[in-house]
């Protein structure tokens, strides 16, 4: 049997300026969105630099997708009847969202007027 290697503590003066890195650059928002309703939901799609977006469901059944490396609002969604409750991005075009009355909608973020592939 041969012995195990030690694996070496992190270096605590490097993980704490890096935390403190952190704090710093969230301390103050790179631009800040006011919506007309309470938020209910959302749900985070990125991984690309050019490609990180942020959907925000409403209690009034409102869905916005924001484009985060620009800061501007990208798309405005059909209202679901009723308070959104679940958001998720699929294969990073197609936004499935639920509300509180269980009426799921799929949207294809891509096609023209963002039109709904499925609704039930």
């Amino acid at each position: 049997m041969q012995p195990v290697a030690a694996i070496p503590a992190p270096d605590k003066s490097t993980f704490n300026d890096k935390v403190d890195k952190m704090r710093k650059n969230v301390a103050k928002p790179a631009k800040c969105f006011k919506f007309p309703y309470r938020i209910s939901c959302a749900a985070y799609q990125g991984g690309e630099e050019d490609s990180q977006n942020l959907a925000v469901g409403l209690i009034d059944g409102a869905i916005i997708v924001i484009d985060l490396v620009l800061g501007i609002e990208k798309y405005f969604l059909e209202k679901h009847p009723a308070a959104i409750t679940a958001l998720a991005f699929f294969e990073d075009r197609i936004l499935a969202s639920g509300s509180v009355d269980g009426r799921i909608n799929l949207c294809d973020l891509e096609s023209e007027n963002q039109q709904k592939i499925y609704r039930c």
